[in-house]
């Protein structure tokens, strides 16, 4: 959490999957990512997320790894969220990544840095086929 308060303005909303955790040691607004049976959609993909994330204005998703810790009501969701687990598999996203704890980037704030990422990739790959 120190990452959070040293790195984010306070007025940020902070998108999460488990929103008490993070409001007990933030003083930023969050929002805990929508499940069943609380919403009548969960979050099952990125695209759900980057979504609320554009709606919201929220840049950073904080993921609690081993959450949630069972597929009580929707089984996708809980693959999906568990997916997030693992920060390897969404690489270009990940902003920071502790035992607990994986910190990405959503919305239009990844798309940016995604288009920014392939902008290198390609002007390296240019370079390299020159040479």
């Amino acid at each position: 959490m120190h990452w959070l308060r040293a790195s984010l303005p306070t007025t940020e909303l902070i998108l999460t999957n488990r929103g008490a955790d993070v409001a007990f040691w933030c003083p930023n607004p969050v929002m805990r990512l929508p499940r069943r049976p609380h919403s009548s959609h969960g979050s099952r993909s990125w695209q759900d997320i980057d979504e609320l994330a554009m709606r919201t204005e929220a840049r950073h998703l904080v993921h609690f790894r081993n959450s949630p810790t069972d597929a009580k009501y929707d089984a996708d969701e809980f693959r999906f969220l568990r997916s997030l687990d693992d920060p390897a598999a969404q690489r270009s996203r990940v902003v920071a990544e502790f035992a607990d704890v994986v910190i990405y980037r959503v919305g239009s704030v990844h798309d940016a840095a995604a288009r920014q990422t392939v902008a290198l990739i390609s002007t390296s790959t240019t370079a390299t086929a020159r040479t």
